[in-house]
This record gives C-alpha cells, structure tokens and sequence, in this order.
C-alpha cells in the first residue's frame, strides 16, 4: 500500500487565481521549515454535534421493537383445515398487518448488493439466521409479526457487518429507536487498501512527485552582485546534520507538539 509516487502525474500549479484549496503550490524550504516548528494548538473547537458522533463514520438508525402486553406469536403457519380456520382468526383479532415470507424475502433481495448468485445467497443466510434465531425453519406462506420481523432482521444486519466484515459497531438506545454507530478500524482499512493497491496520499513536501519540485531554481545574488540560479531542493537535499543538531530539531518538533517521544 502506498507505493509509488501518488502525485507524481500532478505538477506544482503557481497559485493561478480561483484554483482553489486544491493547488499544490510551491513553498521554499525555509517557509517549510518555519511552519514545522509552528506549534500545535490544543484546545479544539467542535460542535455538541460533532462530539456526539464519537469518530464513528455512519450511523443506522432501527426501530424499537420492545414487546408489550399479551404474547403474540411470531408465525402464523398457513395450515390446513381447522388449524387454518383457528389461524385466520387469530390473525384477524391480534395479528392485523403480518408480512408473508415470500414477500419478506424478495424486500430483503432487492436490498442486498452484487450479482444475482450473490442476492441468493444474502437470501439464504437470512433464512438461516432465521432459524437459529427463532427455531422455526420460515416458508414462504408464514405470516410474520411486524415487530418480529424488525427484531430479528435488525441482528441479522448486525451479524454481517460485526462478524461478516469486521467493522466496529456501538449501539445506543432512546425510547422508541436504536441507534447503531459504525466504523471500519484502522487495521480493516489497511487491509482493503492493500487488496485494492490503493497509493497512499501524502503531503506534498513528503511525496512532491514531480520534476518540477526537484527541478525548481531560485536566483541567487552574490556579494559582487554576479547573478546564479540555485536548485534549492537539491541543495536541502545534500545537507548533513550532526547529531547534535539533528537531536535540537527533534526536541523543537516535539515541543512543537508535531511528532511522539518515541
């Protein structure tokens, strides 16, 4: 991850007017330097909103599906006979709304993601988590509680971004909702990175990426006024430090709060 030169297509632009925050102009080292040693400031100003978040990058928001009152079941099987005269009616007095399977599993398939084969099998694992999660393997002809149907749909969604793909989730809750933040770790990132040979983008003083950079001359004035032109960033390039002197930087930078003790 991050090999290459990630710039190295984009050349140094020369602060032409209403370009923007995106050029990439030129600094001399100098400059670079003065703004290495600018302190960091501490205090941070953020919003009761952005504290909230708690860094998490999305957030799901289910509802409540707390249960209350008399029991309900979650299934109503569409039987024969006198089991399926006895169902009709409970579902009537109690059960008003249900959502057949079949019609559960096509929602479900719409909305998962990727080839046909791969909506199949999203199907099938909800058909599974199903039957773990409420010991009744499901039919298309089941009625399903409405609130069953959220509850267990809810984990089954929690199960695949936990456990399927690793991301980090947090979950909270309110009187009529759940809210469910979540986040990819660092580590997952790295990962995802590499496996798409994603280039890493860095400053431009640590990846400047181009021979307009490395190429950059300045003019230069001697004391007999006899006019020369320096390759500046060459010239920073051979300097050698002692180590004493490169200890006195690394104190600066870290009093400057830029870099850790280690």
């Amino acid at each position: 991850m991050g090999g290459g030169n990630s710039k190295e297509q984009d050349p140094l632009l020369r602060g032409e007017a209403g370009k923007g925050d995106q050029e990439r102009q030129y600094n001399l080292p100098d400059g670079r330097m003065k703004d290495r040693f600018e302190p960091v400031e501490k205090i941070s100003y953020t919003t009761s909103y952005e504290a909230s978040i708690d860094k998490f990058d999305y957030l799901i928001v289910f509802p409540l599906t707390e249960h209350k009152g008399m029991f309900v079941p979650p299934v109503i099987d569409q039987g024969q006979g006198l089991d399926k005269f006895k169902n009709a009616l409970t579902d009537g007095l109690f059960n008003g709304g249900r959502y057949r399977w079949s019609t559960l599993k096509e929602i479900w398939r719409q909305a998962s993601f990727g080839t046909d084969d791969a909506k199949e099998a999203s199907v099938a694992r909800l058909s599974k988590f199903w039957a773990k999660r409420t010991g009744i393997e499901p039919k298309d002809s089941d009625l399903i509680r409405p609130k069953a149907w959220n509850t267990v749909a809810r984990e089954a969604i929690l199960d695949q971004l936990i456990n399927g793909s690793g991301l980090q989730c947090k979950l909270t809750a309110t009187s009529k909702s759940i809210f469910c933040r979540v986040r990819a770790p660092m580590k997952l990132l790295e990962l995802q990175a590499d496996k798409e040979n994603y280039r890493l983008q860095l400053r431009g003083e640590i990846d400047p990426g181009s021979d307009d950079f490395w190429n950059r001359e300045i003019l230069h004035r001697d004391a007999d006024d006899k006019v020369t032109y320096i390759p500046v960033e060459l010239e920073e390039e051979r300097k050698l430090y002692s180590r004493e002197e490169a200890v006195t930087i690394l104190e600066k930078l870290y009093n400057a709060g830029k870099i850790s003790p280690n």
